[in-house]
């Protein structure tokens, strides 16, 4: 209690204040977190409302922070005096509490080096965010880096799936389905092949700097043999071909067994 009414005394000597919701009015919650991050970069301090809508963060009313809450698209409201009271009061008297921020955090991410930029959730969220981080991996463990930071996030793999084929790290959509349907209609000839190569393109299953006569050429240069027309013709005239003489033998009034011991002196010998 002596702490809340210690910071609404500051706050009103101050004046206007500046109100980041983290609740469903916020228009960006990461990079909400990031102006947080920005604010104490600056030497500003930023009061933490926990439970308050989502634990929103209240900062003096600095016109560079709202400046940088429009650049990044981060909702924010100006509260007055008589706002302050309300949510100062709301506070004291629910499930809420607030948590001075006084400095930024030296953060590490334990995440292995040989990482893809897209395999870590983590660095992901907080490169969008904007905040500021170091890598550390067992090495540093070893040497007993670790306590030079204030904050220790493990990596941890997008379940999402939003990032697994885009380097970029911008979503894209990928559905199985739709590629199955994709190859069925270049099959069936409703698209070209150029089409195909396009779409495998942008889900980067193709290097994103292949060109279409560049991936023709491997494909010539590594073709499988299933997938080898003149294979194929050779298959099929040779099961054509079998397929024929069977037929001659069982219309020559024996059977396959018979013909072949016919045919094959040696063998009817043996048999006799």
């Amino acid at each position: 209690m002596k702490k809340i009414i210690l910071l609404f005394l500051l706050s009103f000597s101050l004046g206007q204040k500046i109100l980041i919701p983290m609740d469903q009015s916020q228009n960006d919650h990461l990079k909400a977190y990031g102006i947080a991050y920005f604010t104490l970069t600056k030497n500003t301090t930023v009061e933490w409302l926990l439970n308050y809508r989502g634990g929103s963060f209240l900062i003096d009313g600095h016109q560079f922070v709202q400046t940088e809450c429009r650049v990044r698209g981060v909702s924010f409201e100006m509260v007055n005096t008589g706002d302050l009271v309300q949510i100062y009061s709301k506070i004291d008297q629910e499930n809420m509490d607030i948590v001075l921020l006084e400095k930024k955090p030296k953060i590490a991410i334990y995440t292995p080096p040989n990482k893809q930029p897209w395999d870590d959730a983590v660095t992901l969220a907080l490169a969008y965010a904007e905040v500021d981080y170091e890598t550390v991996w067992d090495e540093e463990v070893h040497l007993g880096k670790l306590e030079n930071y204030d904050w220790l996030h493990l990596h941890h793999e997008d379940f999402t799936g939003q990032y697994r084929l885009n380097t970029d790290l911008i979503r894209v959509d990928i559905d199985p389905n739709a590629v199955i349907a994709l190859v069925k209609s270049w099959l069936d000839g409703a698209i070209s092949h150029e089409t195909v190569f396009d779409k495998l393109k942008e889900g980067e299953l193709i290097p994103p700097d292949r060109t279409f006569s560049q991936e023709l050429e491997k494909i010539q240069e590594n073709q499988p043999p299933f997938f080898s027309k003149d294979k194929d013709a050779e298959i099929g005239a040779e099961a054509a071909k079998t397929a024929t003489d069977e037929e001659a033998k069982l219309n020559s009034g024996g059977t396959p067994l018979d013909n072949t011991i016919l045919d094959n002196p040696v063998a009817s010998s043996d048999v006799k």
